[in-house]
């Protein structure tokens, strides 16, 4: 076991991964320290420097280790470089070769070294003003809450065209984005600080989200996932060039109509969801969709044709579109066999139980009044099947006395009375044992 009175020893080996945890009495490590494996430094908070000439085999991990000032130059790591929560540390390695390099919540510093090569990079609630020309382009950017953060290295934007596996910049000033972005994951831009987005973006996932100034996404939109959130002044965005498997439009209120061109993947498991896009009053009338709609807070009345296939959450249930927009082209046989009651009493609710009855040619088999004073009806109907075969369907016909919502129930072909109905309903096989002192 390695103690931290040994830790001030120099050339020091540990064989495997070093971790320091909340040590008050840690003040300094030993020059030349060799970690096979990862070093985790959190906590610390009277350790004002790392040793000279550490190697780690693994990654470097320095957490909340509040005297940190400086990073030595001599760091060799073969994994990641990640910093959290060190506000006083100033400055870092002229030099440094690292899987990812990870900065969070070091206002301190305000300059990147020259020399660094990275596959990823993430700085969030730092001070750095730019990205130096120098370094190549990492395979994931991340950049969030860098106020002073205004450009990227011109060599990128020369290039016209960025290829990464991720791509995400959240609350910081860029004045320009590169004309294309292709991103093979993601790409996530937010709090962007211009009325018009105009570059390029593809990607597997596309998220802009909280861009309170944003009018208009001119550049090309290549994803099969788009979510679009918190845009209040967008009026328009461009037509998606694939088909999407998901689409989400939240809190765009100023967005009347979606672009001509879009289109949906023509899968069951494809999803819509509209929320909150009180301006918005139709989808494009050519767009195919039969997948799970999710829609609250929007003018739309109507669906095209091509979308009637799809499911429309309502109250927590999936319900086939016509029963939201179009109900009068509900069949009366496909609501009263619907095996899903409580899917039957949606559809009821939207066309009337009356409608429904009338439509079945249903008879009344038997009446009488509830223990609340209320009307009820035992009816009947009959529905003829493909197979040439007619088959029957009873159901109570009553009110809820403390509501008065009328409900229509089924129960099985056998029952002759209002009674038995309500017996079986409430659980008894017995008709006889079913006296409540009021029904509810």
């Amino acid at each position: 076991m390695t103690t931290f009175t040994a830790l001030k020893n120099p050339n020091m080996t540990v064989w495997g991964d070093l971790n320091l945890q909340r040590s008050l009495d840690l003040t300094q490590i030993g020059e030349g320290l060799k970690v096979f494996g990862d070093l985790k430094i959190q906590g610390c908070h009277r350790l004002k420097q790392l040793p000279k000439n550490l190697q780690v085999a693994g990654g470097l991990l320095i957490k909340s280790c509040q005297s940190v000032e400086v990073l030595p130059e001599s760091i060799e790591l073969t994994g990641d470089l990640v910093v959290i929560g060190c506000p006083n540390l100033r400055s870092l390695p002229k030099r440094i070769k690292a899987k990812r390099l990870v900065l969070i919540g070091c206002s301190q510093v305000r300059e990147l070294p020259l020399d660094v090569e990275c596959e990823s990079l993430r700085l969030k609630d730092c001070s750095i003003a730019s990205i130096p020309e120098t370094w190549s382009q990492p395979s994931q950017l991340q950049l969030e809450n860098c106020p002073n953060l205004r450009r990227l290295p011109s060599s990128w934007e020369s290039l016209g065209e960025i290829h990464l596996e991720r791509f995400e910049v959240h609350n910081c000033p860029i004045a320009h984005l590169p004309r294309t972005v292709k991103a093979h994951k993601k790409i996530s831009l937010s709090f962007l600080n211009r009325i018009t987005l105009s570059c390029d973006l593809s990607a597997n996932f596309i998220k802009i989200l909280n861009s309170p100034a944003l009018l208009e996404i001119e550049g090309s939109l290549s994803a099969t996932r788009l979510s679009i959130v918190n845009c209040p002044q967008l009026r328009r965005f461009s037509a998606p060039s694939r088909a999407l498997e998901v689409f989400k439009l939240i809190q765009c209120e100023s967005l009347e109509s979606l672009p001509k061109g879009m289109g949906m993947e023509s899968s069951w498991s494809s999803k819509i969801k509209v929320v909150d896009c009180a301006q918005l009053k139709e989808f494009p009338k050519r767009m195919y969709f039969r997948g799970d709609l999710v829609m609250k807070n929007t003018s739309i009345t109507q669906l095209p044709t091509p979308m009637r296939a799809c499911r429309v959450l309502w109250r927590g249930y999936y319900v086939p579109s016509d029963t939201i927009f179009c109900p009068q082209a509900l069949s009366s046989g496909q609501i009263l066999t619907e095996r899903n009651a409580e899917l039957r009493r949606l559809m009821l609710e939207k066309v009337g139980v009356a409608w429904a009855l009338k439509k079945a040619h249903a008879k009344t088999v038997h009446s009488d009044v509830d223990r609340s004073g209320k009307p009820r009806f035992l009816v009947e109907t009959k529905f003829t099947y493909p197979e040439s075969h007619k088959v029957n369907y009873r159901f109570l016909r009553c009110r809820c006395p403390s509501t008065d919502r009328e409900f229509l129930l089924a129960v099985p072909a056998s029952v002759t009375t209002c009674h038995e109905a309500a017996a079986w309903l409430a659980g008894f096989d017995n008709p006889d044992e079913y006296q409540p002192i009021m029904e509810t």
